[in-house]
């Protein structure tokens, strides 16, 4: 098992000047801290998991101080735990899973939804062995956006048969039950009145509580307002195309980097026809320069940022994400204008990796026709996830032969959520052995959905002790289905 690096980081929140900062005693890098309602909550929390261990969520929009907040709160209650910040979802299942000793660690899930999705997405069979452990005492922090919580929480259902149903994000929803959940949505007057007392303390304080609005302080320090307007009224039509194109990308799905012919075939969406005729041959290129100039006072944040792996060369840009989750009736984008002609310029242009996510995007946009089209890109190149959505849109309009093809793909690579669909779909069609086949090789990798109906179709078949068995099993991982159906079938006998 390779190590897993021990370190910190969190969001700098201060691009604000901070001239005089260090003859004040005060850190160049962060402003003082405003303490939030949820401190007082949140640190209860931290310390009554001390001995047992936990899993800790924070959720609100972007910039809005959970990093900082959850740093704060670590700090104040577990200075000396250690903190490990894996880089994906497969780091921390190896590290469970290879045994080893993480006692008084703080696992940090910084975007949570980051390990939550995709081909190397975490269990929740995983989560749940870590935090059974209370002898070794683990504490989960993470955070996430509003949006992308509720998302990860929307069923697409298949049925099986009991009639329940599983959705693509069956184990992400499972994950996400397992935390205590902590909001951090607009401030409040208390904050308010809290930072108004430290203004004497920090002057970035005092400076922006003289801009005091809609924003919080979090988002304000973080030089929102000065991103907001640089958009709105952007003096350069196509300034403010090419931040509008990077912003409907990022809307559809696209990872984090989009790459500029992306940017430049959008960005013509956003133009007028004039703008369009007029423009010169630089048009591009002074664009994007001027969409990454710094905003004022912002320390160096800008609405774009040049991107690229190698010395000199830019992959593409990053759009800041307090522009891709502003919504208002002034913004120059809206979900609205999302057109099918950008979301087809999008899927021609991206790549197999970026079709996944865009898929994704398109699927809960109704947009099936492009998630179908996007999931194929990305299935055809191998990517298991793709092959196993296929499989659940066409089972949803009633295909259930391409449904159980996409599945059969999927688990020949591995994937035990397509195995387990296999299972409910033969089973649904009466074909019990093959459905026990596939409930069982799904089963065998740690899939205690598929324990419980393997154990459902075991018991049916009048096999109860295999179906004990199985239900054993998945109770043992904490699957509430399995512990009553383990206490029916007892009651039963």
């Amino acid at each position: 098992m390779s190590p897993i690096a021990l370190y910190l980081a969190f969001t700098r929140q201060s691009p604000l000047p901070t001239d005089g900062a260090p003859e004040q005693g005060l850190s160049t890098e962060l402003p003082a801290y405003v303490l939030r309602d949820i401190d007082a909550d949140l640190r209860t929390a931290l310390e009554a998991r001390k001995k047992t261990g936990g899993f800790v969520l924070l959720i609100g929009p972007a910039a809005a101080g959970k990093t900082r907040c959850a740093y704060e709160a670590i700090q104040a209650v577990i200075p000396d735990w250690r903190l490990f910040m894996p880089p994906d979802g497969a780091t921390l299942s190896q590290l469970v899973s290879g045994g080893a000793n993480i006692k008084h660690s703080v696992v940090w899930l910084n975007e949570t939804q980051n390990f939550l999705t995709g081909a190397d997405r975490l269990k929740a069979a995983t989560v749940r062995r870590l935090l059974a452990d209370t002898a070794h005492p683990v504490i989960l922090i993470g955070t996430i956006w509003p949006t992308t919580y509720d998302q990860l929480r929307t069923v697409a259902t298949v049925e099986n048969e009991d009639g329940d149903g599983q959705d693509l994000n069956k184990d992400a929803g499972e994950v996400l039950d397992l935390a205590r959940r902590f909001s951090l949505g607009r401030w409040t007057d208390q904050e308010w009145e809290r930072a108004e007392e430290l203004t004497s303390v920090d002057p970035r304080i005092g400076q922006v509580m003289r801009h005091r609005g809609q924003s919080g302080l979090a988002q304000m320090l973080s030089a929102a307002p000065e991103l907001i307007q640089r958009w709105e009224q952007a003096d350069s039509p196509f300034g403010q195309a090419v931040i509008t194109a990077a912003v409907i990308a990022r809307r559809c799905g696209h990872p984090t980097v989009v790459p500029v012919p992306i940017i430049e075939c959008l960005s013509k969406s956003f133009l007028t026809a004039n703008d369009r005729a007029t423009a010169d041959e630089d048009w591009l290129s002074e664009a994007l320069a001027w969409a990454c100039q710094p905003v004022h006072n912002s320390g160096g944040i800008a609405p774009l940022q040049a991107v690229g792996e190698t010395i000199g060369q830019i992959d593409g840009y990053e759009v800041s994400d307090i522009l891709v989750d502003y919504e208002a009736p002034s913004a120059p984008s809206s979900h609205e204008q999302v057109t099918a002609g950008i979301w087809e310029d999008l899927l021609h242009l991206a790549t197999p990796a970026a079709c996944l996510p865009i898929g994704t995007e398109a699927y809960f946009a109704s947009r099936l026709t492009v998630a179908t089209s996007a999931w194929q890109r990305a299935a055809d190149t191998g990517r298991s996830s793709a092959m196993f959505n296929l499989g659940v849109l066409l089972n949803d309009q009633g295909d259930t032969d391409h449904a159980r093809a996409w599945w059969q793909r999927a688990a020949d690579t591995g994937d035990t959520d397509a195995m387990h669909n296999l299972g409910i779909l033969l089973n649904n069609q009466g074909d019990t052995d093959h459905a026990r086949t596939w409930y069982t090789r799904a089963a065998d990798t740690g899939h205690t959905s598929a324990m419980v109906n393997l154990g459902i179709l075991l018991n049916n078949q009048g096999d109860t002790d295999h179906a004990r068995t199985w239900y054993t099993r998945a109770a043992d991982t904490g699957h509430t289905d399995a512990a009553a159906a383990l206490s029916a079938l007892t009651t039963e006998e």
